[in-house]
């Protein structure tokens, strides 16, 4: 049984209702969640973590959708930590089988969405030496809570925002900690700013795309890694 750490809902969502093989729990987003999640999934006899969910790209180069399976993520403290090297090679082969190729560069902890493509751009080309293309807000925290009970860890990653979209503060301020719409926030932010349709608009585009493809990852990951026919 491997235990899967997803921020929000419709992450989990992603994943097949029957996967006898994997444990999901929904943390909430930040790393605080993400760790404490992992810690409570680590307790309950899991044999290696998996953080799957959605990541803000920075590579210009990949664009909603795009699969991220990084060999390694990094916190804001500059730690680095591995993926599991044999988890990592079967997952991608499984993954190619299907038609999913997967990028594996570094994705990086951040402890905010990173709204702006000038921040995203600024982001890129300071962590460019580690190879970071995408940012998320919890796979390092999975990752150390797995190195410190000494399980293997995975992280799944799917690029939700392209590094040349902008994230605009007032739409994520219309959801919880888990991704869920509120819906006071969402009538009171279209009260004061009504093109913020299109943006929203715009999102759930991005977000179709990233959560078609974490279906068809999670397929395999619930088949324990073994290809399956197209």
């Amino acid at each position: 049984m491997f235990g899967v750490v997803c921020a929000l809902d419709w992450e989990a969502r992603c994943l097949p209702r029957q996967a006898d093989g994997l444990r999901v729990v929904v943390s909430g987003m930040g790393a605080a969640a993400a760790a404490a999640a992992a810690r409570e999934l680590v307790e309950q006899g899991v044999r290696g973590l998996i953080d799957f969910g959605s990541a803000g790209g920075l590579d210009p180069a990949r664009q909603a959708g795009d699969l991220l399976l990084p060999a390694r993520v990094l916190n804001s403290d500059g730690a680095s930590f591995s993926a599991d090297p044999d988890l990592h090679a079967r997952l991608a082969a499984a993954l190619a089988a299907v038609g999913l190729s997967s990028q594996h560069a570094a994705v990086l902890e951040v402890s905010a969405a990173l709204a702006a493509p000038a921040d995203k751009a600024e982001c890129r080309a300071r962590y460019h030496r580690q190879g970071v293309a995408a940012v998320d807000m919890e796979s390092a925290a999975v990752a150390q809570v797995a190195a410190q009970a000494g399980l293997p860890f995975l992280a799944v990653r799917a690029v939700l925002d392209a590094a040349d979209r902008r994230l605009p503060g007032d739409v994520l301020a219309t959801v919880d900690a888990a991704g869920r719409p509120q819906a006071f926030a969402l009538i009171a932010a279209l009260c004061r700013r009504p093109s913020l349709v299109g943006d929203l608009l715009a999102l759930a585009v991005a977000r179709d795309r990233a959560a078609a493809t974490l279906r068809r990852a999670g397929i395999v990951l619930a088949a324990g890694f073994d290809p399956v026919p197209r």
